[in-house]
């Protein structure tokens, strides 16, 4: 994401180059099947921008960190979905059905808030207050569809919809 005005300035300029001197470029050198503007873009088109427009770094550091050691990076780096566990101790969620296990100690989950959350393998977890739950084995990841809650009143606002990956369907 471009988070300050220069970097919002920055891809507004590689857009600006990719709409107009790549279609221009492509224009000159007759291309109109996508193989070969393929071929153009790796063998030409990308090698030329890059000499025109690279900047060396004023230091020769590494800007990245390592990941601490305490970070779930699978957590981290998953789509996440808040739900509410049902009286008969299942998350509903895009037409899947996740069951939650008894808790030894506890009577159930039933109305609780969860966190669940779909790993960049497929599979699902679900946490309550930090605490893993519930797992399931691996679902394909499919495009996002855009889902309306239910809503009691006949008020509507716009933030109420949201992104969910349907999991289960078959």
């Amino acid at each position: 994401f471009a988070l300050t005005p220069q970097a919002k300035g920055r891809v507004e300029r590689l857009f600006g180059v990719l709409q107009d001197r790549l279609i221009a470029e492509m224009g000159l050198r007759n291309i109109t099947e996508m193989a070969v503007a393929n071929i153009f873009l790796t063998g030409h088109f990308i090698a030329d921008y890059n000499r025109r427009f690279t900047v060396k770094p004023e230091t020769a550091q590494r800007a990245w960190r390592k990941v601490p050691r305490n970070v779930d990076i699978e957590r981290t780096i998953s789509f996440r979905y808040e739900a509410v566990v049902g009286n008969d101790n299942t998350v509903r969620l895009g037409g899947m059905v996740i069951d939650i296990p008894e808790c030894p100690g506890q009577r159930g989950y039933a109305k609780a808030k969860v966190e669940v959350r779909q790993l960049l393998d497929g599979s699902w977890r679900v946490y309550y207050k930090e605490t893993l739950i519930a797992h399931t084995d691996p679902t394909p990841l499919k495009e996002p569809i855009r889902a309306k809650p239910r809503r009691k009143s006949k008020v509507r606002a716009a933030s109420e919809e949201r992104w969910i990956y349907m999991a289960s369907a078959a």
